[in-house]
């Protein structure tokens, strides 16, 4: 273990701050992520449970989540895609003004 740190000190240098940094960013990252995947999973199992188990009146209910699930995500795929447009116009405009 000492030898693959002595390696991974000459190999990193300074750079051992940054690295902690940013796996301190992923870290939060991928906790943020798992709780937004637990509310899911909770809102699909309780979905679930009120079409299996409910009466014809749970299913319009239902009907009404997933559409709006699906609405959520067609917005978010859209603002995504405004995002990155914004991206390549002003990554375009840095070159332009770089070239003179």
């Amino acid at each position: 273990m000492s030898r693959l740190r002595s390696i991974a000190r000459r190999v990193l240098g300074g750079r051992r701050r940054h690295l902690y940094r940013d796996v301190a960013e992923i870290r939060a990252a991928v906790i943020d992520i798992k709780g937004r995947v637990d509310t899911i999973d909770r809102l699909i199992q309780a979905l679930n449970h009120d079409v299996r188990h409910g009466a014809g009146e749970s299913l319009p209910l239902f009907l009404g989540y997933t559409e709006r699930l699906r609405l959520d995500a067609e917005t978010a795929v859209g603002v995504a895609q405004i995002i990155e447009r914004r991206l390549l116009e002003l990554e375009d405009r840095l070159d332009r003004l770089a070239r003179g």
